[in-house]
């Protein structure tokens, strides 16, 4: 007979391996993104809040599902910066924890650099988001490393940066367009239409394929036939780019998916009654 204290051994490292933690790449620059995917062998998990499970980090959601997620990590802060154990609870109550990992954030800057100087970056300091409205990044740059020298305080600044841009989520979704559009990202256009139709009307969308939100009678009937033949049109488009590498415009359909979001919170602010908004 098993002890008690052999059966809540093996029961804990049996939860570990059920969930499975992956980072890739090991090493990043400040900025640059590395992918965290997460698997659960058991189907139906709750997954927790990504912000405050992954407190270190600017977390963009790529790909959830009911057993896997795949997400978009960026650390505004150089250093070896521990992405955490994250627990996932089965739908029998049964909660499963991942190992953490500890990823090196290389910092942009030579060692022993003037912060204040802008022109000792790196060129990987190109990593840094950069305006919309083209500013070349280097000047980007040096206002960025000139307000942090004189307010003293580099962390403390970008925490500050992050925990806005955290909360409010249709900020969040234009960045993620934003970034899209700027690096052709399918995916991440995706994640962003997705996240749009959760915020505006409470469906979640993350967590169905393509086929699902089309046949889903109640995104049918709130958004109307047109666009939500526009919805499903475009994500089916990205699917062919992602999964059949068909030949399409990838900044078009990023593009795309800016023009369709903006449609979404039209909709949603017309009919408020129809909608859980954010």
């Amino acid at each position: 007979m098993i002890s008690v204290a052999a059966f809540f051994l093996i029961s804990h490292v049996t939860a570990e391996a059920a969930l499975q933690l992956r980072v890739e790449p090991g090493t990043v620059r400040v900025a640059e993104p590395l992918t965290l995917t997460l698997v659960s062998e058991t189907p139906g998990v709750t997954w927790p809040d990504w912000a405050e499970a992954l407190p270190e980090w600017d977390v963009v959601p790529q790909n959830v599902t009911d057993h896997t997620a795949t997400l978009t990590l960026r650390s505004w802060l150089p250093g070896d910066i521990t992405v955490p154990a994250v627990a996932v609870t089965t739908p029998g109550g049964v909660t499963f924890t991942s190992e953490p990992r500890v990823v090196a954030v290389n910092s942009v800057l030579p060692e022993d650099a003037d912060v204040a100087d802008a022109e000792t970056l790196r060129e990987a300091a190109g990593a840094l988001p950069l305006p919309d409205d083209g500013t070349p990044w280097p000047v980007v740059v040096a206002g960025i490393v000139t307000g942090l020298w004189v307010v003293g305080g580099a962390a403390w600044l970008l925490r500050r940066i992050a925990g806005s841009r955290a909360d409010d989520p249709e900020t969040q979704v234009d960045r993620m367009v934003s970034e899209a559009v700027q690096h052709r990202d399918v995916a991440l256009a995706s994640a962003a239409v997705r996240r749009s139709v959760e915020q505006q009307f409470g469906i979640d969308a993350s967590q169905q394929t393509t086929e699902d939100l089309k046949r889903d009678p109640r995104l049918l009937g709130t958004l109307g036939g047109p666009l939500h033949d526009r919805l499903v049109e475009l994500l089916q488009r990205i699917d062919a780019i992602r999964y059949a590498e068909a030949a399409d415009d990838r900044w078009a359909a990023a593009t795309d998916a800016g023009g369709l979001i903006r449609d979404l919170r039209e909709v949603a602010a017309r009919e408020p009654g129809k909608g859980d908004r954010a």
